[in-house]
């Protein structure tokens, strides 16, 4: 019975990133990287998450808008990044560290006593 239900899940309609598309994976990386510097430098200025997150989603839009990939509907793949950049920005927020958890400790084990 497990082998029938996991033969019925169909296979996606297409791959983000092929072996072989070097360029789309460096362009993902640089955005990356530019996700991640922009959180940091807007959160050291006092910037609330949520304008953050903005400014991000303009970054990508316009991203998309210089590989001449914009149309009346977003790619598929950029579909995808955006969703990606939004990760970043959450991987790349720091936690205001008068929360009392130390830097990465988001989750903490036990209540302060």
């Amino acid at each position: 019975m497990k082998k029938n239900s996991l033969r019925s899940i169909p296979d996606l309609p297409y791959r983000l990133l092929s072996p072989g598309n070097t360029s789309l994976f460096a362009f993902v990386m640089t955005l990356r990287l530019a996700v991640r510097a922009r959180v940091a430098e807007e959160q050291s200025r006092g910037v609330c998450f949520a304008d953050i997150v903005a400014q991000v989603r303009e970054m990508v839009t316009r991203s998309e808008d210089a590989a001449s990939q914009s149309g009346p509907r977003p790619s598929p793949e950029f579909r995808a990044i955006s969703k990606r950049a939004l990760a970043w920005c959450l991987e790349a927020y720091r936690l205001p560290a008068s929360r009392g958890l130390p830097p990465g400790d988001h989750f903490p084990t036990s209540a302060p006593t």
